[in-house]
């Protein structure tokens, strides 16, 4: 999102706010095709996948720069993932997530 905008409008807390609607949207949506109880396995394989593309596009964008991985966009983003997990009662995917936040910014 950086990229798109002029550097004086990018902010790193509307950014996040824009994830958390998304996740939310996604669930709104889901809710009309899904029961509440089959929520968190649909809900989380979609998380689960888009994470997957976010580190594929940031090792694709930042090709041999490990910094990236230190930043508090990324550490955030991951943070705001990680809940989103949890909200769905899926704590071991929650702290898988956090866990491989974790080993990338060693």
């Amino acid at each position: 999102m950086a990229k798109s905008v002029k550097s004086e409008y990018f902010n790193e807390e509307s950014t996040l706010q824009i994830l958390r609607a998304e996740i939310a949207e996604v669930k709104n949506v889901l809710l009309g095709f899904c029961s509440k109880k089959e929520l968190p396995d649909i809900m989380g394989e979609i998380l689960y996948q888009q994470f997957e593309l976010y580190l594929d596009a940031l090792r694709t964008e930042y090709a041999g720069n490990e910094k990236i991985y230190h930043d508090y966009l990324f550490s955030r983003t991951c943070n705001i993932i990680a809940k989103a997990f949890e909200d769905l009662g899926l704590i071991r995917d929650a702290k898988e997530i956090q866990a491989r936040a974790r080993d990338l910014s060693k």
